[in-house]
């Protein structure tokens, strides 16, 4: 119960405050990103993706684009530590986010994604590309 308030809580600033947050939105995202793996609790990972949407959302993908390679690097650390917990290669080998499973579940993560391919960098752009082939790697074929 705690956890699923904090998470609720977190995704409210988001969208409410008028405060600049935006140096602390690698923790913010790593934290609710962390709970993108937890399929046990399906309210928990709902209220997850609403504030990352609340926090893509308040962000616009301007702000988003300067954070792109932590939040790639963020999905890639849950998935991989998830993929380590598994048994058997196979299941390794089609292993899906939860959190990516959600219907509409690129939704938060699109818009930024695409600001960045075409309006950031070279670095910006290529990374971009790399991660919606990540995303697409770590969604559910249904959610996509």
């Amino acid at each position: 119960e705690h956890k699923r308030a904090a998470i609720a809580l977190v995704g409210e600033f988001c969208q409410s405050t008028s405060t600049d947050y935006s140096n602390m939105v690698p923790a913010i995202f790593k934290d609710l990103v962390k709970r993108f793996s937890e399929s046990d609790d399906k309210v928990a990972l709902q209220q997850a993706w609403n504030s990352i949407a609340s926090l893509c959302k308040a962000m616009k993908p301007e702000g988003m684009v300067p954070h792109l390679e932590t939040v790639r690097n963020m999905l890639k650390a849950v998935a991989s530590d998830a993929k380590y917990r598994l048994k058997t290669d196979d299941d390794r080998a089609n292993y899906v986010l939860p959190g990516l499973c959600l219907p509409k579940s690129l939704d938060p993560f699109l818009p930024f994604y695409q600001y960045a391919l075409m309006n950031g960098t070279p670095e910006q752009r290529e990374s971009a590309a790399l991660g919606l082939g990540e995303l697409v790697d770590l969604t559910s074929e249904a959610s996509l």
